[in-house]
């Protein structure tokens, strides 16, 4: 079977010969024959049961075959229908292969990111988000380095780096820098698997009166470190501090070997062995996860990624809710 995308204003559709099949139908018939019901197939692609089989019908006319019929378990396809059917999966897969494809020309391309991360692991978000950047613009270089090297106002403003991952606990945003707020705050301790209150999966600020806090390493950004004392001294409890020359990427290690506990603003994505990472629920001074960047960046890239960034944010996030949403009894 031969067939040929065209694009036309908004339009797409397929040519069979003198036949034209528009793909969004023939992207419901797929559904239709994979749900077999109608009902089924219209609540997962979001339509009135009414419009989707009034859609079928005019699609079964325009192809002058009848695709589905009724059996005894529901719709099944004809011997038209699976004939369709078959080239169905690779005809969509081409278009969409092919749309990215001119979407993509037709958008700005990434040439250089140099991105600081004020902590040993990528945010939420920006993880996939660099990683559909990459996928599209394979030539793209992405820089990530050390931000407890860099001051975060002077890097951004001499364009030592283009963006800078962080943790603010205000809303401030210095002179001459944009600010995005990435996620909402979400706090946890660090405590070895045998603590007391390791078997817990959140604990009040509280319940660690009398511990020892390992302190984050002070550095040219030592944002982890403010929040770690800022919290301390406002919590009204009695503490000890761990302070040494540990560098960032191994402070967690400190943990197991019982030098203390770690506060820290962002969750451990892999806790070290023989620790466990608890929630906390009421610090005084929560931190929230953010993205900065210069006003006046020279690279024309940062104002892509800061409005394609914040899209991306925007379709994860609801996704993410209507997932959840469709798993709550």
């Amino acid at each position: 079977m031969r067939y040929i995308i065209h694009l036309l204003d908004g339009l797409v559709i397929l040519n069979f010969g003198c036949d034209a099949v528009n793909l969004d139908r023939l992207h419901e018939f797929v559904v239709l024959a994979g749900c077999g019901s109608l009902s089924a197939a219209a609540n997962e692609l979001g339509l009135a049961a009414a419009t989707l089989g009034a859609r079928f019908h005019a699609f079964e006319e325009s192809l002058d075959a009848k695709l589905l019929v009724a059996g005894a378990d529901g719709l099944v396809p004809t011997e038209a229908g699976r004939i369709l059917l078959a080239h169905a999966g690779g005809i969509l897969a081409t278009y969409r292969v092919t749309a990215g494809a001119v979407a993509a020309a037709s958008r700005h391309a990434y040439r250089r990111l140099r991105i600081a991360l004020a902590e040993t692991s990528l945010p939420i978000f920006l993880g996939p988000f660099l990683d559909r950047i990459n996928r599209t613009w394979p030539d793209v270089r992405i820089d990530l380095v050390n931000g407890s090297r860099l001051p975060l106002v002077e890097s951004l403003l001499r364009g030592t780096v283009d963006l800078y991952c962080t943790l603010l606990m205000d809303d401030a945003v210095p002179e001459g820098l944009v600010r995005m707020n990435i996620a909402q705050p979400f706090h946890h301790v660090l405590l070895p698997r045998e603590h007391r209150l390791a078997q817990r999966t959140s604990v009040s600020i509280r319940e660690l009166d009398g511990e020892c806090f390992i302190l984050s390493p002070n550095s040219e950004e030592p944002c982890i470190r403010n929040f770690q004392l800022t919290n301390l001294a406002a919590a009204g409890i009695r503490y000890r501090t761990y302070d040494s020359e540990t560098d960032a990427v191994y402070t967690a290690l400190l943990v197991p070997i019982g030098k203390g506990v770690l506060l820290m603003p962002s969750p451990t994505p892999n806790p070290p062995p023989n620790s466990v990472a608890l929630s906390v629920r009421d610090l005084p001074y929560p931190a929230t996860p953010c993205i900065l960047a210069c006003r006046q960046s020279a690279n024309p890239d940062v104002r892509e990624f800061m409005s394609n960034f914040a899209a991306f944010i925007r379709r994860t996030a609801h996704k993410d809710a209507a997932v959840k949403g469709e798993n709550t009894p």
